[in-house]
């Protein structure tokens, strides 16, 4: 009956909301769950400080190398970190535009030239999928900044949105083939993009991409994200909108289809089969000596690789005691500079717990002695609540306290805290 196949596809869609916040259900015919993990500079997986990962230059460092080969090694070394930790999904390339310093996530993508973000992005993307990983491209579209993402509508022409949105995405797919994309949260001229027919159209018409879409994590936002049938799984589970409840009463409305929904189930399936069918040609690996030297050597070649030297005056740089006549000063501006910690991988979706850290300051004074000394200032501080001061500014107390000092030129104050 009508009701018996109604039954029977919402049944199917139980696999198209997570089980939890970095898993696809497993059950009827998806026989196992698939795992992935953030993101673009290093795969954190289940990650904690017993399971560190390595960290490489971020999206924004990758792209001032202007080098596709050197990026599509980093893919490749990223994919074998997928293998290493048994992640199927890693959650990047981010492909947003840099339209503003000030945007929030600027360094987990790549630049502000769509052109040059596509290039990049495409080699990423075969980098990391000749491990047997799935790339997720992410966030379709304009999520470019993050103040009021979840609510903010970007408003852009039909020719900017494909001349400069859609065009990393457009050339990826292109040349590529990502396995699984990323909606964003935000609005599109007016339309959540989760739910957005335009971006649907674009995508799935346009472009024929067939590949898997999920939500960003709580991106789905009303029923029209099954009517629209833009997205196949809501991440992370156990999901609210691509639930058998909600399947069964757009199938009883008419506003989603017996073969809209089983599509979305072939697509979670199909993904799983190419993942399988990958990676029973890929041997074991395993973090040996060779592996982590190559890594380390990928590292510190990206990393230099990404050094832009605008302007070098009377050869002030490389620093070296030759150029000097006299003992100098360095000064190191910026909180990243000393307090690294928070900053590795940038944070967010790009922080990674990592094998080793060493802040520049630390670094460069370390490389400068006898040469120069280091000097250190906060500059600008950007956090929208205090952090927690350094160990470094406390000192003891009398057993049941201790104090808080910080001095700043002659003028001297202490805290004193009970704890």
């Amino acid at each position: 009956t009508q009701q018996q196949q109604q039954r029977a596809c919402v049944d199917g869609i139980e696999l198209l909301t997570g089980e939890d916040l970095w898993h696809t259900r497993e059950g009827g015919p998806l026989r196992r769950r698939l795992h992935m993990s953030d993101g673009p500079c290093g795969v954190r997986g289940m990650g904690s400080t017993s399971n560190p990962s390595d960290c490489f230059p971020c999206s924004s460092a990758q792209a001032a190398t202007f080098d596709p080969a050197l990026v599509e090694r980093v893919g490749t070394a990223l994919g074998e970190e997928c293998r290493r930790k048994g992640v199927d999904i890693l959650l990047a390339p981010m492909v947003n535009i840099v339209r503003h310093p000030l945007s929030g996530r600027n360094f987990e993508t790549f630049s502000e030239d769509p052109y040059l973000t596509g290039v990049l992005a495409t080699a990423f993307i075969k980098g990391i999928q000749s491990q047997g990983a799935a790339c997720c491209i992410k966030h379709f579209v304009c999520n470019d900044c993050e103040k009021c993402r979840f609510s903010a509508t970007s408003d852009v022409s039909e020719r900017a949105l494909r001349e400069v949105y859609c065009l990393p995405f457009e050339m990826a797919i292109a040349d590529a083939k990502p396995l699984t994309l990323m909606t964003s949260y935000n609005k599109v001229n007016g339309v959540f993009s989760s739910e957005n027919e335009h971006l649907r159209a674009i995508l799935r018409d346009e472009w024929g991409f067939d590949g898997l879409v999920m939500s960003d994590w709580g991106g789905t936002n009303s029923e029209a994200v099954i009517s629209t049938g833009l997205v196949d799984l809501e991440m992370p589970g156990p999901g609210h909108w691509l639930t058998p409840l909600r399947a069964e009463e757009a199938l009883k409305a008419g506003t989603a289809s017996q073969a809209a929904v089983q599509k979305h189930v072939s697509r979670l399936v199909d993904l799983a089969a190419k993942l399988d069918a990958l990676q029973a040609e890929l041997p074991p690996i395993s973090r040996t000596a060779d592996y982590i030297r190559s890594h380390r050597d990928l590292m510190f070649e990206t990393a230099t690789s990404s050094i832009v030297l605008l302007k070098n005056e009377r050869d002030l740089v490389p620093i070296c005691s030759e150029h000097f006549s006299a003992r100098k000063r360095i000064a190191l501006i910026g909180e990243p500079a000393k307090f690294v910690l928070p900053f590795r991988g940038g944070g967010g979706s790009g922080s990674v717990f990592t094998h080793h850290v060493v802040s520049p300051f630390t670094a460069i004074k370390e490389r400068a002695k006898g040469i120069a000394d280091v000097e250190y200032e906060v500059g600008c501080v950007f956090h929208f609540v205090p952090p927690c001061p350094p160990p470094d500014w406390f000192i003891p107390g009398n057993g049941s306290t201790f104090g808080f000092l910080h001095s700043n030129s002659a003028n001297e104050a202490r805290i004193t805290v009970f704890c």
